[in-house]
């Protein structure tokens, strides 16, 4: 049997500065997370600050693209000044294209990009983590962006088993952590929302501030609902989109936005 220091939960920073706010000693390696929110909330662009962010201080990534194409996310990025090519062509950064099966003519990819055929049938996604996940070394960060996306393809079931198996082999057997977004509000996932909502270790929850929405002003907040193994904080924090990221607002900021 292990002893107590070979058993302590280890646990990383994000690097995104309302996250750590939020999550003082950081998040367990052996974590599934989601970002569950609306469209615009910031989703997609919290996973891009992670890949980066992750990519710097040591990590491999897996970035599982399913809501838009490799080259526009590396496009985007960019915009941030956060440049991923380079660590894709050291070996520790690869794209897994959900996407570009639904594109007719034939694109060229550098080799850190692979398309999956037919993400339809959820094993040939699998089939290809696998392959991914053996062919990186170290520590490893896996972002799905969008889990939404690639359950729609899938029956609940066969979806379901599917994200408990991700869960079991790749965060919980390897130690990986993972971070998928999630957008609710969609009536034909009510149910399986419910289940993931069940299944995995964390949950962030993004949203527009429902009062100021109500006057004609998006402002976006973010909170921990559910993180299993640290302490978090669960009050919802005002953040904005800078140049640099996400950066925490207080209230007078917010207020000054609004006036």
């Amino acid at each position: 049997m292990g002893s107590p220091r070979r058993l302590r939960m280890k646990r990383v920073k994000t690097g995104v500065e309302p996250l750590d706010f939020l999550l003082p000693e950081g998040v367990p390696l052996n974590s599934f997370i989601t970002l569950s929110g609306e469209g615009g909330t910031g989703k997609s662009v919290i996973l891009q600050q992670l890949a980066i962010s992750f990519l710097k201080r040591g990590f491999s990534v897996i970035y599982v693209a399913s809501d838009d194409s490799p080259l526009s996310i590396m496009l985007n990025m960019k915009n941030f000044g956060w440049h991923v090519d380079r660590y894709g062509k050291r070996g520790r950064f690869r794209f897994v294209d959900c996407f570009s099966f639904r594109i007719k003519r034939s694109l060229e990819y550098p080799e850190y990009v692979t398309v999956v055929e037919q993400p339809s049938f959820l094993r040939n996604i699998t089939d290809v983590l696998d392959s991914v996940m053996d062919k990186l070394r170290g520590r490893k960060v896996m972002l799905i962006d969008s889990l939404t996306d690639i359950i729609s393809h899938a029956e609940p079931m066969t979806a379901i088993e599917t994200v408990k198996a991700w869960r079991a082999n790749y965060t919980k057997a390897q130690n990986t952590l993972v971070f998928t977004s999630f957008h609710f509000g969609i009536k034909a996932f009510d149910e399986i929302e419910q289940i993931i909502d069940y299944i995995v270790d964390g949950i962030i929850d993004l949203r527009f501030d429902p009062y100021l929405m109500q006057q004609g002003v998006l402002v976006k907040q973010m909170r921990i609902r559910k993180m299993k193994g640290t302490s978090h904080l669960t009050k919802w924090v005002y953040f904005q989109i800078t140049k640099d990221g996400l950066k925490l607002i207080d209230k007078a900021t917010v207020m000054k936005l609004v006036s």
